[in-house]
């Protein structure tokens, strides 16, 4: 008599992903470089390994940012708000200072694909405060690398979603858009100019607004004043 095969109980994550129309080679290729069992597990591994520069260089030659990209372009759903969110952070941390990831997120349209998902989720404090922080933190990062990532920010954003972004009263999210706004404008005469005329002003009334209501717990507002203020002349 043959014994009857028990068939494993699906995982919270396995019932995610089945859900999901994620390309089956993007899950794979993700589980296989983290060396982990779920798609859950494996972004919080790729988390912690992005965290050192020599994990950000040995992951970007295994190809894990495009295939993050590819996961996150199919995840832009509030339904999904925790796989995003490990998502974005995986992201962030790639981009921290690794030119080649930086130019990989330029070419694949990575602030289209970003902003998409932040949109998607709605511009509201809560219960996504922790997805548009992410994704602010990560173009801040990416936009570090100046030049053309900083024109590229700059252009998706300036002026309407900037505006709504800033129109949201929380701390957790003025004061990485603070950070993107500074790292767009540092260097780039340019950009700051149009801060400071009519498009750009009511960016800024809206975080001085936030600011005044719940108050900031990082320094990029005071700097961005400051160069407003103090290296330019407006």
């Amino acid at each position: 008599m043959m014994d009857d095969k028990v068939v494993p109980e699906l995982t919270v994550d396995d019932k995610i992903v089945a859900e999901l129309t994620i390309p089956e080679n993007v899950i794979k290729a993700l589980l296989l470089v983290s060396n982990s069992s779920s798609l859950e597990k494996a972004l919080e591994k790729l988390i912690e390994l992005a965290k050192e520069a020599g994990g950000r260089l040995d992951l970007s030659s295994k190809n894990v940012f495009t295939t993050v990209l590819r996961l996150c372009h199919s995840l832009s759903s509030i339904s999904y708000r925790h796989l995003l969110l490990l998502s974005l952070k995986v992201h962030r941390n790639l981009c921290a200072g690794e030119i080649k990831n930086q130019n990989e997120f330029l070419q694949q349209k990575g602030v289209e694909i970003v902003m998409d998902v932040i949109t998607s989720v709605g511009f509201t404090p809560y219960p996504v405060c922790a997805i548009i922080r992410v994704g602010l933190q990560l173009l801040g990062n990416y936009s570090v690398g100046r030049g053309e990532r900083q024109c590229d920010v700059w252009h998706q954003l300036f002026p309407l979603k900037f505006l709504k972004i800033a129109g949201v009263r929380s701390r957790e999210i003025c004061d990485p858009l603070c950070m993107v706004i500074y790292t767009c404008c540092d260097g780039t005469d340019g950009l700051l100019t149009d801060l400071c005329l009519e498009q750009g002003l009511p960016i800024l009334i809206e975080i001085l607004c936030t600011a005044s209501a719940v108050g900031l717990k990082e320094d990029w507002l005071k700097l961005l004043l400051s160069k407003i203020c103090i290296e330019g002349s407006y």
